[in-house]
């Protein structure tokens, strides 16, 4: 399977365990995406950086990827802010759940592509009748993240196929 039919999968499997998931797990889940679709960003730009990208935690791919030019300053906020909860819920030994202040934390940071996405995705709840609980705003922001950063991805990759037509 070549990396954009890849991509396409991963996306799919992405909705489907958000859906079903309980707000933490999604937190912890789609951070591990958003991490898995920030280093196919990065590797699309630097090839062979695998190994080093091993070795590097989110905030220094975040920074990595906003360096090279590759996010821009409202996406690493975005970022810097999922990775913030994802801290709390992981490095916490009490029991924490999602709340509206997480909500709305991440919320605030969305702009462009990810607060349309974002804003969309909550009318088509409302639109649908369906009740809101904590937590469920912060799982379509996770959601508009990583649908953003997938785009990126996918444009680098027609970028680079165009490329290679020349």
């Amino acid at each position: 399977m070549n990396e954009g039919m890849d991509g396409i999968v991963q996306t799919v499997k992405f909705m489907e365990e958000m859906m079903r998931d309980e707000p933490l797990i999604s937190v912890i889940r789609g951070h591990l995406y958003i991490e898995s679709r920030l280093e196919s960003i990065l590797l699309s730009k630097v090839p062979g950086a695998q190994g080093l990208l091993k070795q590097m935690g989110f905030a220094r791919k975040t920074k990595a990827a906003t360096a090279y030019g590759l996010i821009d300053k409202h996406a690493t906020k975005s970022l810097f802010a999922i990775n913030r909860i994802r801290n709390a819920f992981a490095h916490e030994l009490t029991s924490k759940t999602l709340n509206a202040s997480d909500d709305t934390t991440l919320a605030s940071t969305l702009r462009g592509e990810m607060l349309r996405h974002y804003e969309y995705t909550i009318e088509s709840i409302k639109r649908d009748g369906q009740t809101f609980y904590d937590g469920l705003r912060c799982k379509v922001a996770i959601g508009a993240i990583y649908f953003a950063l997938s785009n990126i991805h996918l444009n680098l990759l027609l970028e680079e196929t165009s490329r290679r037509k020349e």
